[in-house]
């Protein structure tokens, strides 16, 4: 550690991501096995080799780098980590949870699933928000739809935008009707739900209930068609008497 120290982090490299300074510390350490020799007159290298032959054998699970704190999940959703704020799904919220902080991310995990997870950001007082966890939120409160801070940097592509714009002129909740449509991002893909607006809009329906039935009409034609059983030829060739309705006024008279 002392080596790496003094010899990769003085002066303090120009890097672009973890993964250049690993590699650099790598190419620090590959040059030092040769180069340097210790007092018997190994090199690093071949204290190394020897030293290998007396060590265990790496677990079957090598524990997580990172580090594990308790958290409660506020009511707007979040969890408070290092000065910087993450969001949840909203219907987490007054729950304990795990945070697992790792070099380049950020896992939020209540009871024993993942519900979470964000890059992590070391500026004091971010606000790292997933749109999706707020949506269901946004659906009851439309009227904070405008000042929602997790909608503001939600790059959507323009057929959202002229959705919400139609809807503005077309009904009493725009906004309302506006999340919903979002709200099938979390069972469809984004360019599923895009060509569904789009065709909405050309159809003159910019409505929730046909960017869902477009939706449908989709998965619909995707899936494999279902070839009827054919029919034996003796059981074709039977004839079967019509029911005789009267038969149920005798049961009801003898109930």
């Amino acid at each position: 550690m002392k080596y790496v120290r003094n010899n990769v982090f003085r002066p303090m490299p120009s890097i672009d991501s973890f993964e250049q300074l690993n590699e650099l510390m790598v190419q620090e350490l590959e040059a030092d096995l040769d180069n340097r020799r210790l007092a018997d007159g190994r090199t690093v290298r071949e204290a190394w080799q020897a030293e290998r032959q007396h060590l265990r054998a790496l677990p079957p699970h090598p524990p997580a780098s990172c580090r594990t704190l308790a958290r409660v999940v506020d009511k707007f959703g979040h969890v408070r980590v290092d000065g910087a704020h993450y969001s949840v799904p909203i219907r987490h919220a007054y729950r304990p949870a795990w945070v697992k902080l790792y070099h380049d991310r950020v896992e939020v995990a209540v009871a024993d699933e993942v519900v979470a997870k964000h890059a992590r950001s070391f500026r004091q007082g971010a606000k790292v928000l997933e749109p999706l966890h707020v949506l269901p939120l946004l659906q009851r409160k439309h009227r904070a739809v405008g000042e929602a801070t997790a909608l503001r940097g939600w790059e959507l592509p323009e057929a959202f935008r002229e959705l919400r714009r139609k809807l503005h002129q077309c009904t009493r909740k725009p906004d309302r009707e506006w999340v919903k449509v979002l709200r099938l991002l979390e069972e469809h893909e984004q360019p599923e739900v895009e060509a569904a607006v789009q065709d909405a809009l050309r159809s003159g329906s910019p409505r929730y209930e046909t960017v869902r039935l477009l939706l449908r009409r989709a998965e619909q034609a995707g899936m494999p068609e279902v070839r009827p059983v054919p029919v034996r030829a003796e059981l074709a060739a039977m004839e079967v008497a019509e029911p005789v309705l009267e038969a149920y006024d005798v049961l009801w008279r003898t109930s």
